[in-house]
């Protein structure tokens, strides 16, 4: 319950930046905005991702030992985040030319000082979710969230876009001072070949993982040069985000829960978890889905505005891939959590690859929702070949009735949904 008020102050605190930054920076600026985070979070979650987890999943496994792994992976950490913020900002100009836009030069070299921040706040979240110290994890995810708020929506009115990018460096700062906690003096550091082999690939998953969120988004903005498609784009994505950001605690409880049970050997309360999880998401996901895509023009003018419009064909299909996504990323954390994150990063590589044939082919012909669907196709492959994974490792996933009764409902909503007028608002009721 911590974390899911955390994760809706993250939540809101993100709609509420997209939606401010939407209205006063316009399609334009706002499309190279999306765009410039799309880039920067791929490359971020190298740090924030894969060592984070192994410092979670090893703690949860041998608390006694939770010192010596956080010694251990500071150090590592900090040689990570040196290589890869320096080359991130040599590599600005490259990447810009890439994406067709010199011009992104200098914000892609702003968001390299990101990274410092970003690696320290993350790792020691991974500290105190090894540790089941949900509490204090909570907190540090509503400074942040309420931080971010504050100075980019400050910044940008002064700034502009680089207001934006300087409010995000001093938001990281406030998460990481309040977050920071100073290992005490153990005799040993704890493995870093353990810690390096289970990060490797959770690295590799979190970032196709990502890519295969984004890439859609980049390959909008490389194929077409209309100035404002990007940022009708950006606008669906943050929408169709939605179940994604509002199921991430449940992923966090999840994972070191899963890594616990399976360290003990508990495979019947490791049962448990998974079926109760599942029925709580797919209860919840699948008529919050069809409702956004049953009513998507009014949802994209009510939180941007009429502008925006041209975005709600794409939202329509969009929210499906997300919704996929969700799941998939649910399924994945169970598997990373039983100590298989090579699993992970097959079926996500995989995806990704499925993405980027599907943008080629799909963008130049249907443009917004070629790109929509190439997102829906790779998601919905990966929550498939998940949850096939999960099933052979627990022998357990839904049972067919929780399915049935569930669909059956939904659909009779997004059917009401299409025939009445309802307020956005009212759209939860």
């Amino acid at each position: 319950m911590l974390l899911s008020i955390s994760s809706l102050v993250m939540l809101f605190s993100g709609y509420a930046i997209h939606i401010g930054l939407g209205r006063f920076l316009g399609p334009d600026e706002y499309g190279d905005y999306g765009v410039i985070i799309a880039l920067w979070s791929c490359v971020n979650l190298v740090l924030t991702t894969g060592l984070p987890q192994a410092v979670s999943q090893n703690i949860a496994a041998n608390e006694n030992k939770s010192e010596s792994i956080l010694k251990s992976a500071l150090l590592l950490q900090f040689a990570a985040l040196t290589i890869i913020t320096v080359s991130y900002y040599l590599m600005a100009e490259p990447l810009a030319l890439l994406l067709n836009d010199k011009a992104l030069t200098p914000l892609i070299q702003l968001t390299a000082f990101i990274f410092p921040l970003n690696a320290i706040y993350s790792l020691f979240l991974g500290y105190y979710n090894g540790l089941h110290h949900f509490k204090r994890q909570a907190i540090i995810d509503i400074v942040y969230g309420v931080s971010k708020v504050i100075f980019i929506l400050s910044l940008v009115f002064i700034f502009k876009l680089n207001g934006a990018i300087f409010g995000f460096i001093i938001a990281a700062l406030f998460a990481s001072i309040v977050s920071f906690h100073f290992p005490k003096q153990v005799q040993s550091y704890f493995s870093f070949k353990k810690l390096i082999i289970f990060s490797i690939p959770l690295i590799g998953f979190t970032i196709f993982l990502t890519l295969y969120q984004t890439l859609d988004l980049l390959f909008v903005k490389a194929f077409i040069h209309d100035g404002q498609s990007a940022g009708f784009y950006t606008a669906s994505q943050n929408i169709a985000r939605l179940p994604l950001f509002a199921f991430s605690a449940l992923s966090l409880v999840l994972f070191p829960s899963i890594s616990q049970s399976v360290t003990q050997n508990d495979i019947e309360r490791s049962r448990r978890l998974i079926t109760h999880a599942l029925r709580i998401i797919v209860l919840l996901l699948l008529p919050g889905v069809l409702l956004v895509s049953a009513t998507s023009p009014r949802i994209i003018t009510f939180i941007y505005a009429k502008e925006y419009l041209p975005a709600a064909n794409s939202l329509a299909i969009l929210i499906f891939g997300f919704g996929f996504l969700t799941l998939f990323t649910i399924l994945m954390n169970i598997i990373n959590g039983a100590g298989t994150p090579y699993i992970s990063l097959i079926i996500s590589g995989i995806s990704l690859v499925i993405c980027a044939i599907s943008c080629v082919i799909w963008i130049p012909l249907l443009g917004l929702s070629g790109a929509a669907l190439s997102n829906l196709v790779a998601n919905m492959f990966g929550c498939i070949a998940a949850a096939i994974m999960v099933y052979k490792r627990f022998a357990v996933l839904l049972p067919a009735k929780s399915i049935i009764k569930i669909c059956i409902a939904s659909f009779v909503l997004y059917i009401l949904a299409k025939m009445i007028f309802i307020p956005v608002l009212l759209l939860p009721l």
